[in-house]
């Protein structure tokens, strides 16, 4: 048996060790060799620092690295040089010789490629630096198929292997009623703490897979709030949680930013507040002061009383990003908070307001309309100079700075128009993190605005959608919206992105998409899908493959243009549907006929697939498809039944009762046919969930397309009858 000995640097650091130990592994299981740490052997692969004398040694003229640089060099036939400018650089050096041997690293875990008899030493002498600085995971979000529902054991396991990926941050999401900080103000002890939006979702006997859901609890809740139940509790709980999170990415040396939302409060504070706001916020479970000033003196100690909290608990984040409302109504201060930033930082004449504003007037693009564009610009407006001036005078930012502690504003759409100035109104080393537009197709739209921010004066991060909350578990991609964003930010001298998405079960493909093209701009989506058909499922699937992810980016625009919150996870989004007064529209045939497509598709290449686990990777997709055809079924019937229930209700007003009950009895039966097809879709699924975020989903639109239609439903039939 052939021998490779593998040589670590004395000093090198844990990660590249553990690397090297992988590589010592893989090496075994795929080649007919033995693999040794050190020694003699028929090929020797050298592991380490490029600055370490043994590194050094191994090869002449080695280039400088800077800190996420790494090199691949075969020093000849026998000898393989794997380095980097840091320990996390030198572990990818690693990773990136274990897929040039075939191994595919997904968020589920590793893929290794059929054993082979011969090894060889792939020919190869190439220095790799990131396109993208900061390729930031989001780890927290608020909804129930989201990573909040992760157990600490998933989240480290996509920790580990977002790092072979080369993904080299973690941010962290919070919203204000999760338990992860504790403040008082004038008396009043934050004592409201809440997740899922309020939701408590039951889990019985009743709902498909109940076997498999019993890390997420009755009613459903994260596993890491297992046995909390007082505020006290909760708060413990929540705090040793994220603390975990940021040990985990401290291990790996990521970079970890933390956003928070210091423009809500939980509802006890509302005495503090003048004027404070009484439409339903975030499920109804805050309230903001955005009816009154933002800048009264009540409004500011409770922003300041955040932000100081999130500082003291949170201090050893490398970033905090202050967040935005994602439905802001701080307009009415707008034409003074300009007038006041425009004088401190001489904005004028450079900056026209007015251009901006009719700018937003005209965005015919924005959901919700132009009155919408126009409140969130005016907001925006508003907050910015809030931030600018109160971050400053409470000695925030300074004290942020001593603890090492960058600080950037998180922002949404509305703030497009105002890109020119931000460079000129934020903080010297601020950081705007920016969502052009819910998706990625949007985006595009706006593509245009992403030169007008001067990243000479700040630095600029896209938030990047894999998939946007509002279609739910249905499958999209975005993968050609998203390439082309990389590559014009990176153009335009944007730093990064963090990621946006809900459910990881169909990301790998585009996943392996961004983690490439984080590194190689050229490197385009259908090389990616190819690449991992090929790897993951095998060779005779990839032009089936790339034909389904055809598709569902067919189906993606589709969904972003016509169908916002299609399955967004709450539960009255079903309320549209069977309340309809007019049929499903005619879009939605043809993304059920691409699903249809896709999923026989996937039916062909369960013949041919011969990857060990590609039989399960196939059935996964099957599941999510099966669940979505039919998901889409429910909406046509409900949507029937709705329209007849609307009939009815002619029918009785024309005194024809023999009509309405016969139009009645229509409704009632396509109720039953709308939530037989949506548990028919959750059945089929349930045998394929991987993680808890899919467990959560099987939960919660249990209890949405089935639980609480059929209780809405036959109140409204109840009623019509009785009229």
């Amino acid at each position: 048996m052939s021998r490779v000995a593998i040589t670590i640097s004395p000093d090198a650091g844990v990660l590249a060790r553990d690397a090297a130990t992988l590589l010592q592994s893989y090496l075994q299981e795929i080649f007919a060799v033995e693999a040794l740490l050190d020694g003699s052997a028929d090929w020797q692969i050298i592991v380490g620092q490029v600055d370490d004398p043994l590194v050094q040694q191994a090869s002449p003229a080695l280039p400088a690295l800077p800190g996420q640089g790494y090199l691949l060099r075969r020093v000849d036939e026998t000898a393989m040089l794997l380095a980097g400018g840091s320990d996390a650089a030198t572990a990818w050096a690693v990773y990136d010789f274990l897929e040039r041997l075939g191994v595919r690293f997904l968020l589920s875990g590793d893929v290794l490629p059929k054993p082979a008899d011969e090894f060889r030493l792939p020919e190869v002498d190439a220095t790799f630096e990131p396109v993208q600085r900061l390729r930031s995971w989001r780890m927290i979000c608020e909804l129930p198929y989201g990573p909040i529902m992760w157990s600490l054991d998933e989240q480290r396991r996509v920790i580990g292997q977002l790092h072979k990926l080369k993904f080299n941050g973690l941010h962290f999401s919070l919203w204000p009623p999760q338990p992860f900080i504790h403040f008082e103000v004038d008396g009043i002890k934050r004592q409201t703490v809440d997740v899922l939006q309020k939701h408590r979702i039951p889990i019985d006997p009743d709902t498909p897979g109940h076997e498999s859901l019993g890390i997420c609890g009755s009613p459903m809740l994260p596993p890491w709030l297992a046995g909390a139940e007082s505020y006290e509790e909760w708060l413990v709980a929540g705090q040793r949680f994220l603390n975990s999170l940021i040990d985990e990415a401290e291990k790996y040396g990521m970079h970890t930013s933390l956003g928070f939302q210091p423009f809500e409060f939980t509802k006890e504070f509302a005495p503090l507040l003048e004027n404070p706001t009484t439409h339903q916020i975030q499920s109804g479970n805050l309230t903001c002061a955005e009816q009154a000033d933002l800048m009264n003196p009540q409004h500011l100690k409770m922003f300041n009383a955040v932000t100081a909290a999130h500082l003291e608990t949170w201090a050893r984040c490398d970033e905090f990003m202050i967040s935005f409302p994602e439905h802001p109504h701080a307009e009415r201060k707008f034409a003074e908070s300009w007038q006041a930033m425009a004088k401190r930082f001489a904005l004028e004449p450079r900056f026209n307001i007015d251009q901006m504003l009719a700018a937003a007037e005209a965005d015919e693009l924005t959901i919700g309309g132009t009155a919408r564009a126009v409140r969130e610009f005016k907001s925006n407006i508003s907050m910015i100079w809030l931030l600018r001036q109160v971050l400053g005078d409470s000695g925030f930012l300074e004290r942020a700075a001593a603890n090492s502690v960058d600080v950037g504003v998180s922002m949404g759409g509305g703030v497009r128009f105002a890109f020119p100035v931000l460079g000129e109104v934020l903080w010297p080393n601020a950081t705007a993190g920016i969502l052009l537009d819910y998706t990625p197709s949007a985006s595009l739209r706006r593509l245009h605005h992403l030169a007008a921010v001067d990243t000479g004066k700040i630095k600029a991060r896209l938030t990047l959608t894999f998939q946007d909350d509002n279609v739910g578990w249905v499958p999209t991609v975005e993968s050609e919206s998203n390439h082309i964003l990389l590559r014009t930010a990176a153009e335009a001298q944007w730093q990064g992105y963090t990621t946006r998405y809900w459910p990881i079960g169909d990301l790998d493909p585009a996943v392996n998409h961004l983690a490439r093209t984080s590194w190689n701009s050229d490197y385009a989506p259908r090389q990616a899908f190819a690449d991992h058909a090929e790897h993951v499922l095998g060779g005779k699937t990839v032009d089936r493959f790339c034909d389904v992810m055809r598709l569902f980016d067919d189906a993606t625009i589709i969904l972003d243009l016509s169908f916002t919150s299609l399955l967004f996870p709450v539960r009255m989004i079903m309320k549209r549907y069977y309340e309809a007064t007019e049929p499903m529209r005619n879009e939605l045939f043809h993304i059920r006929a691409s699903f249809v497509g896709a999923m026989r598709l996937f039916g062909d290449m369960e013949e041919v697939a011969d990857v060990p686990g590609a039989a399960e990777r196939i059935a996964y997709w099957i599941g999510r498809l099966r669940f979505s055809i039919a998901a889409i079924d429910e909406i046509r019937h409900l949507c029937d039944g709705g329209v007849a229930v609307a009939k009815a209700e002619t029918a009785r007003e024309a005194g024809d009762v023999e009509a309405m009950d016969q139009l009645l009895a229509e409704a009632r039966n396509c109720f039953d046919r709308g939530m037989a097809a949506g548990r028919s879709g959750l059945e089929a699924v349930a045998p394929v969930v991987q993680d808890s975020t899919d467990r959560a989903a099987l939960a919660a639109y249990y209890d949405f397309m089935v639980r609480f239609v059929k209780l809405k439903t036959a109140e409204i039939l109840a009623a019509a009858d009785s009229d």
